[in-house]
């Protein structure tokens, strides 16, 4: 039970962000000492009358400081695009995953400002983990945050006893439910 008392291990916050990088199946475009991004395109269409191309991708931020340097993250997502040269950028929808060990509804809060939610054609959805408790926010008093987060710690607490693959599938569904709560 989600009670303000659990606090996972270290091993099972690693297990975590493991099961969320192998969720995002994604290739890195941001490695240095405050943070690590890693961007996958999960659907790509083309408008052949505007000669543009539309995106949905997800992208996983773990940023190891306090220092958020949303702007350049932004900027690194959308040049990642830009390398594909096919017919200019269309919209592009944008989830991310945001790990700190300060996250939560404050980093939420910083996030979530007008400079941050579109950055020219992307258009940008959060979910926050806070990697040190493994709670997620989709925002300050969101009607999910209580219930997503106690069922990753319920997998958390499972995960020595479960079989490796069955455990992923289940994290996998939680993070499908993240993105369709958004």
């Amino acid at each position: 039970m989600l009670d303000g008392r659990f606090a996972p291990k270290k091993e099972e916050i690693d297990i975590l962000l493991q099961a969320l990088k192998q969720y995002i199946h994604g290739e890195s475009i941001l490695e240095n000492e405050h943070v690590s991004v890693e961007i996958s395109v999960e659907n790509k269409s083309s408008s052949s009358l505007f000669k543009k191309t539309n995106y949905v991708v997800s992208i996983m931020v773990v940023f190891k400081t306090t220092e958020i340097m949303f702007l350049e993250l932004q900027k690194a997502a959308y040049n990642y695009l830009l390398k594909f040269k096919q017919e200019k950028i269309g919209k592009v929808t944008a989830t991310w995953f945001v790990c700190s060990e300060q996250g939560g509804i404050y980093l939420y809060e910083v996030l979530a400002v007008k400079e941050y939610r579109k950055y020219l054609t992307m258009t940008n959805r959060f979910i926050v983990i806070n990697s040190l408790s493994g709670t997620v926010s989709f925002g300050p008093g969101h009607m999910y945050n209580h219930e997503i987060s106690e069922k990753i710690h319920k997998l958390l607490e499972t995960y020595r006893l479960a079989q490796k693959n069955k455990w992923l599938n289940e994290m996998f569904s939680i993070f499908d439910v993240c993105k369709q709560i958004l």
